[in-house]
């Protein structure tokens, strides 16, 4: 009996060591679960496309909707050959930092688009990269706009310049006629005189 109930002690001990666990466990998982909901919740709904890239299958492993939105591709079991055949993957891994980000202005001819691509290393695993999109498109049109703008401004500016300076000689002329004429009339008077 006695052995019975020192058993029995050490199985309550147990439960309420197990019991205590328990808790710790419940509240880490909750705590993880609702890290994991923000860090979702910041991917899905991040303003540039993201790609976690697996380097050694060259596979989109994981992707946001922004992505499908940048590369017009509703459809995502296209992803790796879009990746394959614009050479977003090969862009990618060339200019792919194990130690820090780096930016590259491409442009990606199945969607027509020019995009910022930001290559990030995976901290804590080199067979993955993160890849940011950023459709900067509408930029780089605004950006030649403006430089046509710029030029046909130069252009006008050179034309009214040279209207001026045009302008400018037959006032010199109009002047030059005033003073002879003037030196005429004087002369014929004083000649008349």
């Amino acid at each position: 009996i006695e052995d019975f109930i020192h058993t029995k002690d050490e199985l309550e001990a147990a439960y309420n060591e197990m019991i205590s666990i328990n808790a710790v466990l419940e509240t880490t998982l909750s705590n993880l679960e609702l890290s994991e909901s923000k860090y979702k919740n910041i991917f899905r709904y991040s303003p540039f496309g993201i790609v976690l890239y697996n380097m050694e299958d060259f596979k989109v492993e994981n992707y946001n909707e922004e992505l499908l939105r940048i590369l017009d591709n509703p459809n995502e079991k296209n992803l790796d050959l879009i990746f394959r055949n614009d050479g977003i993957f090969d862009i990618a891994k060339a200019i792919y930092n194990p130690n820090e980000r780096v930016d590259e202005e491409f442009f990606i001819n199945s969607a027509n688009k020019i995009v910022l691509l930001s290559v990030i290393p995976f901290k804590g695993d080199s067979k993955y990269m993160q890849i940011f999109f950023k459709d900067i498109t509408e930029i780089k049109n605004l950006q030649i706009k403006l430089q046509d703008y710029a030029k046909d401004l130069e252009r006008e500016v050179a034309n009214q310049t040279e209207h001026l300076k045009e302008a400018n000689a037959k006032i010199k002329n109009q002047q030059q006629k005033l003073v002879e004429d003037a030196y005429n009339k004087g002369l014929i008077e004083v000649t008349s005189g």
